[in-house]
């Protein structure tokens, strides 16, 4: 997501870069469907607000999925799934949607994640086939809609009853804070009567670029450091386990700890497409490596302008 705002910035498109590039999209798109007609209506200042939202939920937030509160990372998971919800709902990108909300929602803890009962009473109608199944199929998408809205409420709910929960709130409410000065570092929105601009050029850009990039690397690699680390921890701390079913599980850790190793080395050369600068430092031996495993297709570049 963080390539697919960068790149309509890099692309240089004065729609993107003029904030108009809404008062096109939604009659331009793949297969629009009839609820892009209607947005398609609204007034150019809700059209640049799209587009500044855009930017702020595919540049800035994707670096919540890296902070060590759960409730940080649940934040950049609703606006990614939120975004996508609303590009299913206006047009037709096939199976692009479903795959980065799948990706996404795996930086969820369990405790943000609906339960096994509140799953079957989502799906049990669809079992029992004929004009039942198809009027749950249809209502499904809205209950989990509304299950969406309602977690930032619980969330609230449960930090007035827990300390813990109350600073995670704090953070949360520090982020959004923080978004707009964020956006204001990157050269913010500047509001001229009606008339809405990108008030940072392409210098400015590319100075973003060549800083933040690299913290993106640094700040995945403690994030999966940092996970493997506890994925030890709880291997190891279990008293009630014998030495041997302890080794095992150590055995399989450790494989699984070098696939997303290798995983996370491959995927460093198509980011670091964004900042070439950054991409001649990576070595050679994991730019080879990439190569080599590229027709398997294990990290590409997925951009859409």
């Amino acid at each position: 997501m963080f390539a697919s705002g960068v790149v309509k910035l890099t692309s240089g498109c004065p729609t993107w870069w003029g904030l108009t590039a809404m008062e096109w999209h939604y009659e331009s798109q793949c297969i629009p469907t009839p609820l892009a007609w209607f947005l398609h209506q609204t007034p150019q200042c809700i059209h640049q607000l799209e587009v500044v939202g855009t930017y702020l939920t595919e540049i800035i937030f994707p670096f919540l999925f890296f902070a060590p509160l759960a409730s940080i990372r649940a934040m950049g998971v609703y606006a990614q799934v939120s975004l996508m919800t609303m590009i299913m709902f206006t047009g037709n990108y096939n199976f692009f949607n479903l795959i980065t909300c799948g990706l996404v929602i795996t930086s969820l803890d369990d405790t943000y994640l609906p339960s096994a009962a509140t799953l079957v009473t989502y799906i049990s109608p669809l079992s029992n086939g004929g004009l039942g199944a198809i009027g749950a199929l249809l209502k499904l998408p809205f209950k989990m809609l509304i299950a969406l809205v309602k977690l930032p409420y619980k969330v609230v709910v449960q930090a007035t009853k827990c300390p813990a929960r109350a600073v995670s709130t704090i953070g949360v409410l520090s982020v959004l804070a923080a978004s707009g000065w964020i956006m204001r570092v990157l050269g913010g929105v500047g509001v001229d009567g009606n008339c809405g601009k990108l008030t940072f050029a392409r210098p400015e850009l590319e100075w973003f670029l060549s800083h933040f990039v690299p913290l993106a690397i640094v700040m995945g690699l403690v994030s999966l450091l940092a996970n493997i680390g506890r994925a030890y921890y709880h291997t190891l701390r279990s008293a009630n386990k014998s030495k041997m079913i302890k080794l095992g599980e150590v055995i399989q850790t450790s494989i699984v700890s070098c696939a997303v190793m290798t995983m996370f080395a491959v995927s460093l050369v198509p980011i670091t497409e964004l900042d070439r600068d950054t991409q001649n430092k990576i070595p050679l031996s994991v730019q080879e490596l990439y190569h080599r495993t590229r027709q398997y297709h294990l990290a590409k570049q997925l951009w859409l302008v």
